[in-house]
């Protein structure tokens, strides 16, 4: 709200002010803005002074009283109603001609600076930013007409700027302004355009069609049929002929001299490539025919190891057959019989023992060198019938034993006590651990498979 002093005001009716009402405050001298009462010294001050005094010493402005408890304030509510509704005022720019007239509190808005204000009186600024100052009702013509930075559109482009620039350099650039044609020929055309049209203007002036032969006149576009007409150029065309004619023969002569060198370059080029693909091609045989040595040599390497390998087979076949040593599976009743865990493998005996115990042993074999590699058998045995899984492992003895120390037991049939067998096994192996696999069982007899890869399975019947 705008502040005003006492004497700038004009008020309508003569100014009666009850005594206890206090229209000025004694801190700014203009007339009261929003009434407060101080508690210390009961004065009535604008709210804005007393909020200023409080922010910087705390005092009161008037009586300084400082304690909090005592410097408190409140709307001063005559003082509020009598300035804000008794008080009626003229405008202040009623000697410049406004007829207004309403409450003391209605002025700031009549008088507003802003574009709401409607005193058409007022001195405000203009609206853009010319800086003028003006009455608000001569700045409506000055806004529209005459400010120099008001929005403007260019009539030609529609560009919108300020007016001062479209009618001032832009124009000096605006491709659709209208200019006169540079030749004078009466027309306009616009600045955009301009090269357009000189490509039809019949006042610009242009090559002659005989320019190539040496004429270096330019008529008007216009004048060009006429010019063209003109004997002269019967004269320029001969001479441009013979000149034509001998610069000709040079163009062939200085073409066939590069092709010639073109010839001899391309030449020279395929040389070096041939003889580059040749030696290329030559490696390439060489490091073949390396490499298919070294295939020939693998193979009949393999060839020799897998001849090899065949002929220790059918010997191994023959050995077996030869020697009427059987291979697994085989039943045993009674006496040692010998056999081959399988084609290649370990040579073993078994036999059935006295009171039913079975007795194993190995013995030196054909093909042990063949059978090293296969690793020692793993045994297992289990009652009849044989149920794959169930068999159990008995204990590991490896050494090799005469072929006939099974031949030496006591056997099944014998009469002889059970201690018999401990006193043979005593009496040939003394303390040593690794002699024959003896398995305490009471069977019959007893049937011996290769029931997996390097796995013999002993199977025991009881009847």
């Amino acid at each position: 709200m705008a502040r005003f002093l006492k004497e700038d005001l004009l008020f309508a009716e003569e100014l009666k002010v009850p005594a206890q009402i206090e229209i000025e405050c004694p801190v700014c001298l203009h007339i009261l803005t929003d009434p407060h009462q101080v508690s210390c010294c009961g004065r009535t001050l604008c709210k804005s002074c007393i909020e200023r005094a409080r922010a910087s010493n705390g005092s009161c402005p008037m009586c300084k009283e400082g304690m909090e408890e005592r410097f408190r304030y409140s709307v001063d509510k005559d003082c509020l109603h009598f300035v804000n509704f008794s008080l009626q005022v003229y405008c202040t720019n009623k000697p410049k001609g406004c007829e207004w007239k309403g409450n003391l509190r209605d002025l700031s808005t009549h008088l507003s600076k802003e574009k709401r204000g409607d005193c058409l009186f007022e001195e405000v600024k203009c609206r853009y930013e010319c800086q003028t100052k003006d009455q608000r009702r001569k700045l409506v013509i000055h806004e529209k007409d005459d400010c120099n930075e008001r929005p403007y559109k260019c009539e030609h482009c529609a560009l919108e700027d300020r007016y001062i620039l479209i009618t001032g350099d832009h124009l000096n650039t605006c491709p659709k302004y209208p200019i006169t044609c540079p030749n004078n020929c009466a027309q306009k055309v616009p600045r955009e355009s301009i090269s357009d049209h000189l490509k039809k203007c019949p006042l610009e002036p242009v090559d002659c069609v005989f320019s190539w032969a040496g004429c270096n006149d330019k008529p008007l576009r216009k004048d060009i049929d006429d010019h063209t007409a003109d004997t002269k150029h019967m004269t320029l065309l001969a001479v441009a002929y013979g000149q034509l004619k001998k610069e000709n023969e040079q163009i062939k002569e200085e073409m066939k001299k590069e092709n010639e060198k073109i010839k001899e370059k391309m030449m020279k080029e395929i040389e070096k490539i041939q003889e580059k693909t040749t030696k290329e091609i030559k490696k390439a045989k060489e490091e073949m025919k390396e490499k298919n040595e070294k295939i020939e040599k693998k193979v009949t390497k393999e060839n020799e190891e897998k001849e090899r390998i065949n002929a220790r087979l059918l010997s191994c076949l023959g050995v077996i057959n030869c020697d009427a040593i059987p291979a697994l599976p085989i039943r045993i009743y009674g006496r040692a019989q010998h056999f081959y865990t399988e084609v290649g493998g370990h040579h073993m005996s078994a036999a059935c023992l006295k009171s039913g115990k079975i007795g194993l042993a190995f013995h030196e074999g054909k093909f042990d060198g063949l059978s090293c590699a296969l690793g020692h058998p793993k045994i297992f045995w289990q009652d009849y019938p044989y149920l794959p899984g169930l068999g159990k492992c008995v204990g590991y003895s490896y050494r090799k034993l005469g072929n006939d120390v099974l031949d030496q037991a006591p056997l099944h049939s014998q009469s002889s006590a059970l201690e018999i067998v401990g006193e043979w096994v005593q009496s040939i192996f003394g303390s040593d651990p690794s002699g024959p696999i003896l398995i305490n069982v009471s069977c019959k007899y007893f049937d011996i498979a290769l029931t997996s890869p390097n796995e013999v399975t002993i199977v025991a019947h009881y009847s």
